[in-house]
């Protein structure tokens, strides 16, 4: 039987690291590439979505040509991302805001609206107050920034991540929709028609 292989890559606030695995649990490359942070304004933490994306996709091929493995032996890579970021995405899954890092405190009257408003219920769900995480950072973009953007959803970064990832696979001819975090949908973009579906492949993009 051929050897399968895991690849596992956390989009991380310092940066994004990619491991990857044998089925036996051996650690057979791993790689990291720094991020930058950017600090448009007072209170604001935000990346490069573009830059995030690249990341994955280069420590991925770093791990591959490390390995030295045949790429179509890798069974799964599987993405994490920090913390509680979020990303505007439009309808075809394209990012029309940076990435709010989950150190941006801009956020923060929201935070107060919501645990005067439903605080208890809150903490009752889930076992904490809000604080700077997905649900202030949503009512900020929403009241504050997203007025004149196409944001069709706001959702993790790694979600975001793997919607691109989906579409490099080509199902050709065929629409497809990826969860993108909190239960919404966007549609992806359709590749132009041509050349059998890579389904049960790496995307090309990580190759």
């Amino acid at each position: 039987m051929t050897e399968k292989y895991l690849i596992g890559v956390d989009i991380g606030t310092q940066g994004t690291k990619a491991v990857l695995f044998s089925q036996s649990g051996a650690c057979l490359a791993n790689h990291f590439k720094s991020s930058t942070l950017f600090h448009p304004q007072a209170g604001a933490v935000e990346e490069d979505p573009e830059c995030q994306l690249e990341s994955v996709c280069d420590t991925v091929q770093a791990c591959l040509r490390e390995s030295k493995i045949d790429p179509k032996s890798v069974a799964a890579v599987a993405l994490c991302g920090q913390m509680a970021g979020i990303i505007g995405v439009n309808q075809d899954g394209r990012h029309v805001t940076p990435y709010d890092s989950w150190l941006d405190t801009r956020c923060a009257p929201y935070i107060e609206k919501m645990k005067q408003n439903a605080g208890d219920e809150i903490l009752a769900k889930t076992g904490c107050f809000p604080s700077f995480n997905h649900g202030p950072k949503i009512l900020w973009w929403k009241s504050e920034e997203d007025c004149c953007l196409p944001v069709s959803v706001l959702g993790p970064v790694e979600c975001w991540a793997l919607a691109r990832l989906a579409v490099s696979c080509a199902w050709d001819a065929m629409e497809c929709s990826l969860e993108l975090g909190f239960g919404s949908r966007v549609r992806l973009r359709k590749r132009k028609k041509g050349g059998a579906p890579r389904r049960g492949r790496l995307p090309l993009v990580l190759l």
